[in-house]
């Protein structure tokens, strides 16, 4: 039976498989796809996430759908999983910063993304707002989109807590050192969402493990969802690579595997986009995947890739500080527990504050005439009406944490709180905004039995 797999695999048992034999089937979902990605394009060169469409929030439901052939979690299209079938094994390579525009980049020349292009399915796909990290490696873990969960960011205020916290390093946003949130009382159980799907999955004797840099595999954040024992910390992602494949030869029955790459998000922050050094980054992070093309596996196994964001070039010219903008902007905002003002919620690319009811409308009006050609300014409820915040009604856990006034910069800029030496971004791209270098990612599924 001809199928997607490469030629020197078997082919899995699935019968839908036989509509994916030609070129075209394959190129008409990825144009449905990029169809769908572009229609959600308005305003100032932004991009509204897909929910219920293409979007990195429907994964979990996919995967479970690809899976069990079943979900109760928002998922893609059908047509989607009815082209690709059923699967006993699913890996999900998830690497930080790849959007589109970098796979496209990359498409002509990476021997694994020819492979791709040749034996599987490409799909364009939204991220979530804001387009951080935290945000869908949130998703990933609990199941739950962005708006449900409530992880927004980098830094954010947990009403939870009464402070603006780190979550992924589980540390007050001051705080240098990781997981003082636990030193200070804390739990995890306390302040990150719960979320079911992992444990969902356990539960149905599907075989779990997560896999990424040792330097936080396993951490306070992840252990939330997964127990350490199914948590492994590599030393360099064909480490990964062949970690997961050996798991897969010796454990019977349903598994499924992420694996998390970080090192192109860190080089493009550090370099930007498009450097050299962040490209030599991704090189070798496409040749590592490269590697399960070499593998063998057990039958129906299927390998999906994606990413969370992409990233666009912040130019330090263009770097404007809202508190330096705004004098006297601290007396404007709400308090946190220890009576500081709420700084701020968010990033760069995707600034939220927090004022007093009493002083929104003129702060929101004074943002827009000083920012003017450089962001677009939206209250939350102009945000929620135009679909950025999720499908239905704002959850109000949502809106704490982001704050009730946001700052959306137009590509090429960056807006930010200056306050060194707690926040002083000197990154050369960045992410969590709406442009489509952001918000516009891949999603690659190769079947690899």
């Amino acid at each position: 039976m001809a199928s997607l797999a490469a030629p020197q695999h078997n082919p899995p048992d699935v019968g839908s498989l036989a509509d994916l034999t030609t070129r075209q089937t394959r190129s008409s979902l990825e144009a449905r796809s990029t169809s769908a990605v572009d229609a959600c394009r308005f305003g100032d060169g932004f991009v509204r996430p897909a929910y219920g469409d293409f979007c990195f929030s429907n994964l979990p439901g996919l995967f479970e759908k690809l899976i069990f052939g079943s979900t109760a979690k928002s998922s893609f299209p059908k047509e989607v999983s009815d082209k690709l079938g059923g699967y006993e094994h699913v890996i999900f390579a998830f690497v930080d910063a790849f959007g589109w525009e970098s796979f496209e980049r990359f498409r002509d020349t990476s021997r694994f993304l020819k492979a791709v292009d040749r034996d599987g399915i490409v799909l364009k796909s939204t991220s979530q707002f804001p387009s951080t990290t935290a945000a869908h490696v949130s998703t990933i873990l609990s199941g739950l989109p962005v708006y449900d969960h409530g992880v927004c960011g980098w830094d954010y205020y947990e009403p939870r807590v009464g402070r603006m916290v780190k979550p992924l390093v589980y540390s007050f946003s001051e705080d240098k050192d990781p997981d003082t949130l636990r030193k200070a009382g804390f739990s995890p159980e306390q302040v990150l969402p719960r979320g079911h799907f992992l444990s969902n999955l356990r539960a149905r004797d599907v075989h779990v493990e997560l896999h990424g840099p040792a330097a936080y595999y396993p951490s306070p954040f992840n252990l939330r969802y997964s127990p350490i024992h199914s948590v492994y910390g590599y030393s360099s992602l064909r480490e990964g690579v062949a970690g997961i494949c050996e798991s897969l030869l010796a454990k019977p029955g349903r598994s499924y595997h992420t694996l998390y790459a970080d090192a192109y998000d860190s080089a493009c922050h550090e370099f930007g986009v498009g450097a050299p050094q962040s490209d030599a980054v991704a090189t070798e992070i496409l040749r590592s995947l490269g590697t399960f093309l070499n593998r063998s596996f057990p039958l129906r196994s299927l390998l999906v890739v994606s990413a969370d964001h992409g990233q666009i070039a912040t130019p330090a010219g263009q770097k404007i500080s809202v508190n330096t903008l705004i004098p006297g902007l601290e007396k404007l905002l709400k308090l946190d527990i220890r009576g500081e003002p709420i700084r701020f919620s968010g990033g760069k690319r995707y600034l939220f504050l927090h004022p007093k009811d009493e002083h929104r409308e003129s702060l929101v009006q004074e943002l827009r005439s000083k920012l003017h050609g450089a962001a677009t300014v939206m209250t939350l409820a102009e945000l929620g009406a135009a679909g950025l915040l999720g499908p239905g009604p704002l959850k109000e856990s949502f809106a704490e944490r982001l704050g009730s006034v946001g700052i959306l910069p137009h590509a090429g800029y960056s807006v930010h709180w200056y306050e060194p030496p707690m926040f002083d971004d000197k990154g050369l791209s960045g992410h969590g905004g709406l442009s489509p270098q952001e918000m516009e990612t891949p999603v690659l599924f190769l079947p690899l039995s």
